[in-house]
């Protein structure tokens, strides 16, 4: 997004992302360089669609975060489809389990427990992996 003049530090999307209640009808595909699993298609290109006079900054920032965690969902999907065997528990690490915003989104779209590296636990819902 720093193509874009969004925010010349990764962290600072999910700041702009909480500037708005929520995407405002942007849906974001991430498919910088094509869509990889579970879907395969060399050739798909990142689109937006939605935007429209009053879409902001923010919006696009969340629709962002949103499309990974969407993203997130299609593998782990696939995963339980071929495995036959439920995910109960997420662990998640990495940049993006410091934005509380895009830990909640992936928390209501998976529907599993997470642990890990996640900011705040108890105000995302989440259950912190205690650590021995």
């Amino acid at each position: 997004m720093h193509n874009l003049g969004f925010a010349h530090e990764s962290h600072k999307i999910s700041t702009l992302a909480q500037t708005v209640p929520n995407n405002g009808g942007v849906v974001f595909v991430t498919a910088f360089s094509g869509l990889f699993a579970p879907y395969w298609i060399d050739s798909a290109k990142g689109t937006m669609f939605g935007i429209t006079a009053h879409t902001k900054q923010g919006h696009i920032a969340r629709a962002t975060l949103e499309a990974t965690c969407f993203q997130t969902k299609a593998i782990l999907d696939a995963m339980e489809k071929d495995s036959g065997h439920k995910l109960k528990e997420l662990a998640v690490d990495g940049g993006m389990s410091n934005s509380d915003l895009c830990m909640q989104v992936r928390q209501a779209r998976e529907r599993v427990r997470l642990f890990g590296h996640v900011a705040d636990a108890n105000r995302i819902d989440c259950h912190r992996h205690k650590q021995t």
